[in-house]
Order: structure tokens, then C-alpha cells, then sequence
């Protein structure tokens, strides 16, 4: 995998507005047919469905909504609570799925769910074993200690994927309840 410039990786740290990060080999003309949107069901993951949801409007894209998860109880979103088998698990999660599917993307497209330990390369390679041509991820927007310490799942992604990645910002109403 090739790493993506310096410049375009402070763009997509620093920029206050959503990015589109296209790699040299794929053709600038070319709309998008499949697009893949990650989410990690929180408050910040908003901006990125609204994105998807309006990218896959406007090129009448086949959309697909993923979520990587650990099978550790501390990785899980908050929402997700009392389960007794990984099974249980994974149905409660297939469940928000399928509702974010419903009320962000009228019902349109599908659903699917990863387990990894390395969320990054899990979207990179699901991405491209599913032919996407376009990756949506929502990103925090942290800078310095902070970032270096946390990490970043959407720049992660952004540096490996073989495909566009579009990374949205939050809009300010969004932020409310994030931390």
C-alpha cells in the first residue's frame, strides 16, 4: 500500500470542512458506484451518513453501511448492553444497522458488520474485496497529544484504502452530547 502525501495528510487533519482524498490511480472523472460508510454509531459518525446519504443521492450509488467492531465488551457502543453471546451481539448491532439504513438512507443499499482488531485495515480490505469506489468515514478532528495518542481511525484508513476516502466533518449541531 502506497502512503499518502504529507500535505494531503495535514489537509485531512486540520481542514475544517469534510475532504476528499483521491488516490494518483483512480480516474478524477469517475463518479462513485459503491459507496461504503463506517460507522462507529456515536454522535461524531453523523456527518458521515449525512454525507453518504447525499453522495449516494446525487450519483445514485449503491450504499453500504459497516461497522468494525472487537469482540471485547469495552469495544462496543454504549447502546449495546446485557448481551450474553457474541451471537446476541452481533444481532443487536445488524439491528442499528439496519436502522441507520432506514433513517438515513430510505431503506437503500445494505448492511454489514466486521470483526477485527485493527478497524483500519479491516475497512481498507473490505472496501476492496467489495469493489467500493468511495469510503465515508466521520472523523473527530483532534489535533496534537491528543490525536497521537487516540489515534485515527479515518486517517488510518485514508492512508491504506486503494479507493477514495471522504472524510466529514461533524457540523456544529451534531457536536452536541459528542465528547
Amino acid at each position: 500500500h502506497l502512503m499518502m502525501g504529507s500535505v494531503a495528510e495535514r489537509v485531512v487533519r486540520h481542514a475544517p470542512c469534510s475532504v476528499l482524498a483521491v488516490r494518483p490511480w483512480v480516474e478524477a472523472t469517475t463518479f462513485p458506484r459503491h459507496i461504503l460508510v463506517a460507522t462507529d454509531f456515536s454522535d461524531l459518525s453523523k456527518g458521515a451518513l449525512r454525507d453518504a446519504a447525499m453522495l449516494g443521492s446525487t450519483f445514485d450509488a449503491k450504499l453500504t453501511v459497516l461497522h468494525v467492531f472487537r469482540e471485547s465488551p469495552d469495544s462496543l457502543p454504549g447502546n449495546i448492553a446485557g448481551y450474553r453471546s457474541l451471537a446476541d451481539v452481533e444481532e443487536q448491532l445488524r439491528e442499528a444497522l439496519e436502522e441507520i439504513r432506514e433513517a438515513h438512507f430510505e431503506g437503500r443499499g445494505g448492511v454489514d458488520l466486521v470483526v477485527s482488531t485493527a478497524p483500519p485495515l479491516a475497512i481498507a480490505q473490505y472496501a476492496q474485496r467489495h469493489d467500493v469506489d468511495l469510503i465515508v468515514m466521520g472523523t473527530h478532528g483532534r489535533t496534537g497529544l491528543r490525536r497521537m495518542l487516540i489515534g485515527s481511525i479515518a486517517e488510518k484508513t485514508t492512508r491504506i484504502a486503494h479507493c477514495a476516502v471522504w472524510t466529514a466533518r461533524p457540523r456544529p449541531a451534531e457536536l452536541e452530547g459528542a465528547s
